[in-house]
């Protein structure tokens, strides 16, 4: 597993000061194969919109292929909304550049996730918009925000490990929530030609629909 000194400092001296485990947090996690979660550190419950007492969710990721990777969290109530700061090392070991990188919350694992349905509360830290930081990312320059997806752009992440971070926000009235993560890997040549050759036989095809 491959994470950031600087990334296990800080998980290390959180560590010695974290509050005990009590209701209404994290309690819990499964991972699909590739990712390593660090037990939670919580700082504050039903902190939301309140960055000067982050609770910490520490991830590491090895992707092996462009499949995506889903980790479950087990939840309990906290009478309020409890926000989570995710730093994660993200790792390309499939031998092929990655032209994007995507994050969902949603519900279930596998052919049974299912997207976060709008408004209810589980969410990268929408509609208040007071991400501090912002959603970043080392390999991508633009990012797309959304309630429940984070889009990263305009980079490559090639074969190496690179970091990432965002912000949860896990409300009451959940037993759990998935975060999949999806690689989009660098369009192999054939592909490129292939499409080219389509667009190109459409815009003769409407030309000469024109035409005629």
């Amino acid at each position: 597993m491959r994470f950031p000194t600087r990334f296990c400092s800080v998980c290390l001296l959180l560590t010695a000061v974290a509050l005990p485990a009590s209701a209404g947090q994290i309690t819990d996690w499964s991972a699909d194969e590739g990712a390593d979660v660090f037990p939670p550190i919580h700082m504050m419950l039903n902190n939301d919109d309140n960055p000067d007492f982050n609770n910490y969710l520490f991830i590491s990721k090895v992707f092996e292929d462009n499949t995506p990777i889903d980790i479950e969290f087990t939840v309990e109530d906290t009478r309020g909304v409890t926000e989570y700061l995710v730093q994660e090392t993200v790792d390309n070991d499939t031998g092929v550049d990655w032209i994007q990188y995507d994050v969902f919350l949603g519900f279930g694992t596998g052919d049974d996730f299912d997207p976060s349905p709008a408004g209810d509360g589980l969410d990268f830290d929408m509609p208040n918009l007071d991400f501090s930081p912002p959603p970043l990312s080392q390999a991508f320059a633009t990012t797309h925000k959304a309630e429940d997806a984070i889009t990263w752009t305009n980079g490559l992440h090639k074969s190496a490990a690179k970091n990432y971070s965002f912000r949860i926000d896990v409300p009451d009235g959940i037993t759990s929530f998935t975060l999949r993560q999806v690689p989009t890997a660098v369009p192999e040549p054939g592909t490129l030609v292939l499409l080219g050759t389509a667009l190109v036989g459409l815009a003769f095809g409407l030309r000469r629909r024109r035409g005629a």
